[in-house]
């Protein structure tokens, strides 16, 4: 459950860069029921602005965990 605006959003797309740099790369994959949780995914991956960071939204744990593991 999300409880943040979009401004949060930035916020938190800036502390994700911080704290994300030193790794080559890697990957997040989120699971969403809802259409809201939907939307802030869509809007974090238009603020984030990570060359290694991959992010992609899934409606089932499967599908998910498939993604994760692909090379």
């Amino acid at each position: 459950v999300y409880n943040f605006t979009e401004d949060g959003l930035k916020e938190i797309a800036i502390a994700f860069k911080k704290n994300t740099s030193h790794f080559k790369s890697f990957k997040g994959a989120f699971i969403y029921e809802k259409p809201l949780g939907l939307a802030y995914s869509i809007l974090f991956e238009k603020e984030h602005e990570l060359d290694n960071y991959q992010h992609k939204v899934f409606s089932t744990k499967q599908a998910a965990l498939k993604w994760l593991i692909e090379k």
